[in-house]
């Protein structure tokens, strides 16, 4: 028998007692969010936290962690939501996306509670304009998309739900829905998006008829993501869309060579709102002396670029990997032009026409010759372009520039522009030309990109450049010495297909038309 003392057991109770009293002293704080001069809720993602720093969330259900253990601090609101909150100083953010202001500000917690009636200001309603905004690359899960796309002000997702070794979809029992989901009346997504990620890089999978089972696929280096291309071309109950998710992938010339992918990755998910990761993953690295922090974006766009040089026409695209990396859905982004009403099939074959522009953060509606990004402007002869464009941004825009055959043809600093502006260039002779937006963001690189418009003059119709081809011949080659595999068989397969993409590029550097 234990024998408590008096003293002992008050404490005790005191103890208690203060816990549940403290527990108890909270308020409750209400937001409403809507737009100026309007009393409607407006979804968007919210930031709250305290005067240590410590986000706060309405639903700890809601709570998850990046790829590197970080809390992840937006939560999706409906427009209207509660939380208990003991006394105290918070601060909070609105974020619905790059076509909306950031709204910031503070409250003060006491013994009451209290309701903030919150607005967020427009920046510009692009859907209005038939600029439609959607991303390549999700990581979240289908019950909460809706409200995650509403309040990014997403229109179109193609969510990523088999990635690697986590295939969900293995019961055979189960009746899965499949297709193409539209709520909100001009919200579209689908679940078959499918990720390959392994040492030479990754393939997003969109559009397919299910979800691909990537989970046998447990070495590193084999099969080789080319053949998984092939294969998965080769399967005549699907439209697939096959993007490579960034440019510097080590396998990224030899998925080229297939001539099967559809996008390339220029705002990727080494992009994040807090920074840009500084490196390359498993990825071709860039020389950081050119390329300081935050250079990842700049080496990025310089592949594409030499891409574009080799005379492969390929779209731009982007993604977040939200669920991943530290990114609401939606922060990397790609708007497709689309006249009389959004589809999903309509919004892909926008993008694939290159009508479309990538931002995440600046918006950039361009034209040339009145002509939409991914035009082919023919001509016989010297050929004149005047370039319109309009730039809204939330944050301070540093730099536009007139990208021609890869080199900056005309830098326009902040201090001449401003939001309307009008450019004239001249081909002489068949290349290509895209318009870039870079903001002033310390630590982040946050741009805007056209896709290309082209322009062929005279008999040789692609600026097909030698330098060009050879940079992704030689990495090649570099890549070829990479690949690790005891299997002799699966090497020699392996090596199949780099062989065939050393082929595909000594014929480029063959047939070029220009150093």
């Amino acid at each position: 028998m234990v024998v408590m003392k008096t003293h002992n057991l008050l404490m005790i109770i005191l103890f208690f007692n203060g816990f549940a009293f403290a527990q108890l002293d909270t308020s409750i704080v209400v937001f409403n969010i809507s737009e100026i001069n309007s009393s409607v809720k407006v979804p968007c993602n919210v930031r709250i936290w305290n005067s240590s720093g410590k986000y706060l969330y309405p639903d700890s259900a809601y709570f998850w962690k990046g790829l590197m253990g970080t809390p992840f601090p937006d939560y999706p609101s409906n427009g209207s939501f509660s939380i208990k909150l003991p006394p105290g100083k918070y601060s909070y953010e609105l974020d619905r996306g790059h076509e909306y202001y950031l709204t910031n500000g503070s409250f003060l917690v006491t013994n009451k509670n209290i309701t903030l009636n919150l607005r967020l200001q427009r920046i510009i309603n692009l859907k209005k304009r038939n600029w439609w905004s959607g991303e390549f690359h999700i990581h979240r899960k289908p019950k909460d998309i809706e409200l995650l796309m509403k309040s990014g002000d997403l229109h179109v997702a193609p969510v990523i739900t088999a990635w690697n070794q986590d295939y969900p979809y293995k019961n055979a029992d189960t009746n899965y829905d499949f297709s193409v989901r539209r709520f909100d009346d001009d919200r579209f997504y689908t679940i078959t998006g499918s990720e390959d990620e392994r040492s030479g890089g990754a393939i997003l999978v969109l559009n397919a008829p299910k979800p691909i089972d990537f989970s046998t696929n447990t070495h590193p280096e084999y099969p080789p993501l080319a053949k998984m291309v092939e294969k998965i071309n080769a399967d005549p109950e699907g439209n697939h869309w096959i993007d490579i998710e960034k440019p510097f992938w080590w396998d990224m010339p030899i998925l080229l060579s297939t001539g099967r992918v559809n996008s390339i990755g220029i705002a990727h998910n080494h992009m994040t709102q807090a920074g840009v990761f500084d490196n390359e993953a498993w990825g071709k690295p860039r020389d950081k002396d050119k390329y300081p922090p935050p250079g990842n974006g700049y080496w990025t766009q310089e592949i594409y670029y030499r891409i574009l040089n080799s005379g492969i026409r390929i779209p731009p695209s982007a993604g977040s990997a939200s669920g991943v990396l530290m990114n609401p859905v939606g922060y990397n982004r790609v708007y497709a032009y689309i006249e009389n009403g959004l589809t999903y099939d309509k919004w892909f074959d926008a993008v694939k026409r290159g009508k479309c522009f990538v931002s995440n953060g600046p918006l950039l509606l361009c034209k040339a010759n009145g002509e939409l990004p991914g035009r082919v402007f023919t001509s016989d002869k010297k050929f004149e372009i005047k370039i319109d464009a309009e730039i809204y941004s939330r944050d301070t825009v540093d730099v536009v520039e007139i990208i021609k055959n890869g080199k900056v043809l005309k830098y326009i600093p902040a201090t001449e522009l401003k939001d309307k502006f009008s450019v004239g260039i001249v081909f002489e002779e068949s290349g290509w030309f895209l318009i870039r937006v870079i903001c002033k963001t310390t630590g982040n690189f946050r741009f805007a990109s056209t896709a290309p418009f082209y322009v062929e003059i005279g008999k040789n119709k692609r600026h097909i450049s030698r330098s060009a081809a050879q940079f992704f011949l030689d990495w090649i080659n570099e890549r070829s010495g990479l690949i690790k595999t005891d299997d002799k068989e699966q090497l020699r397969e392996i090596n199949k297909y780099v062989n065939a993409a050393r082929k595909y590029w000594e014929g480029i550097v063959a047939s070029a038309t220009y150093e």
